[in-house]
């Protein structure tokens, strides 16, 4: 036997330690003579089958220790490649627009006044939808999911149709269905709540501190802020059962503002809550801070994050790490983004255009991609030499294939510049968001 290279071990204090391994993410807690003996510089797992049997067995149960000859690399590539080429599952979106109601300072899209998927391209697209039911007998579920832009805009004549017609075929075929919705919610009004209430559906919905710091940031070409409709416009959701992924963005500057909308959320009844989850991420553009003040501001954000758990909402933060078992569309085989102009894209965070397509959409309903856009992609993810040997590659997969494709020549180097203390962060934080805040 020997020690998995997925193991980390982390010392709690002088008597305590956690040992994790990231191919089985287990944790196992070491004190007294078990953690003395991990301390021991000529540690090996002969050394821990001769003191401690018991505890070797639990080793090799749970993952620390492995056979010789098993190759574990090649175990988390064939991971990735699993679940990133399942044929049980395809996700569409769909750009209705680029335009928007709102106008974020840090918002990625470069916006398109007036752009809007016109009749033509909204058949493609149901047909598309029933070529992919219709043309693979192991699809089990489909998720139509609206991005932009603002996809709520012109929804009777955009999004509706396609709904109603998957919502057809999914009967047709046997197939479930999931209606997904990435909205700023402005727009969730009472007719639109009434018809997405025939499927079952979803949305994550944006805010941006409280009332003050969300109107600063969230507001309408008019300047109007947006945060008391959303607001309304989310219980209203809540109250007839819809899901919400109520995404608040954060930087070190408004962290504090957050505790209002915790008190926002605990007036929100408890029947309410059991639809509602909060995932808190921070502005990728807010700049770090010194060691100490990013740890203050990780342990700020933990404890709102204890809040919600404590009031029945589930909660989660960037750092809750399990980019393998729970991979990001966009690195998945079966996926596309279908943009208002037919125009077709690997990926939602892009600039829509021209030149980053991957493909166009056909009006008989198929997806013609360029050149071998499909299968560059699906070769591009953990070909990196220091993510095959980091001891989270099972957590974190090296990086998404869109970024290992814009950096093809990164073939040495961690993507993400992490060090072993922000991997230790990462460890800390998913046994934080596994054990202690359930």
């Amino acid at each position: 036997m020997k020690f998995s290279q997925y193991n980390s071990l982390l010392y709690v204090s002088d008597e305590k330690s956690l040992l994790y391994n990231a191919m089985t993410d287990k944790f196992l807690a070491l004190t007294g003579n078990n953690n003395s003996l991990f301390k021991t510089a000529a540690i090996s797992p002969a050394t821990i089958k001769d003191v401690n049997p018991e505890l070797f067995g639990q080793l090799c149960e749970n993952g620390f220790m492995v056979e010789d000859s098993t190759d574990e690399t090649a175990l988390v590539e064939n991971l990735i490649e699993t679940i990133d080429n399942s044929d049980d599952f395809f996700q569409l979106h769909i750009n209705p627009t680029l335009d928007c109601t709102c106008r974020c300072w840090y918002c990625y899209e470069t916006h398109l006044k007036g752009s809007r998927m016109g009749p033509t391209t909204i058949e493609a697209a149901k047909r598309f939808i029933e070529n992919t039911m219709s043309g693979n007998p192991d699809l089990k579920s489909f998720d139509l999911s609206f991005f932009g832009g603002e996809p709520l805009m012109y929804f009777n004549s955009v999004a509706r149709p396609i709904i109603s017609s998957a919502i057809a075929l999914s009967g047709k075929y046997g197939i479930g269905l999931h209606i997904h919705f990435t909205t700023n919610g402005y727009l969730l009004n009472d007719e639109i709540l009434e018809f997405l209430s025939q499927t079952d559906v979803s949305y994550q919905i944006t805010l941006d501190g409280n009332r003050e710091q969300h109107n600063r940031t969230r507001f309408l070409p008019n300047g109007k802020g947006t945060f008391d409709r959303i607001t309304s416009n989310i219980t209203k959701a809540l109250a007839r059962g819809h899901r919400i992924v109520l995404r608040i963005n954060y930087t070190a500057s408004i962290v504090d503002s957050l505790k209002d909308i915790m008190r926002l959320v605990e007036c929100i009844g408890s029947e309410s809550r059991k639809y509602l989850r909060i995932d808190f991420q921070r502005v990728w553009q807010d700049p770090k801070g010194s060691d100490e003040e990013e740890e203050t501001l990780r342990e700020k954000i933990s404890a709102y994050a204890s809040e919600a758990k404590r009031l029945g909402i589930g909660a989660s933060t960037r750092a809750c790490m399990d980019a393998v078992r729970s991979s990001c569309y966009g690195n998945r085989r079966n996926y596309a983004l279908i943009n208002y102009n037919g125009d077709v894209f690997s990926c939602t965070a892009r600039d829509f255009s021209e030149a980053n397509r991957a493909g166009t959409l056909s009006e008989d309903g198929n997806i013609e991609w360029t050149g071998n856009s499909i299968e560059n992609r699906m070769k591009a993810r953990f070909r990196n030499s220091a993510c095959r040997k980091c001891r989270i590659a099972p957590l974190c997969g090296g990086a998404c294939r869109q970024r290992c494709i814009e950096e093809p020549d990164n073939l040495t180097e961690c993507y993400h510049r992490y060090s072993d203390k922000d991997i230790d962060n990462i460890i800390y934080d998913r046994f934080d968001y596994m054990f202690m805040n359930t």
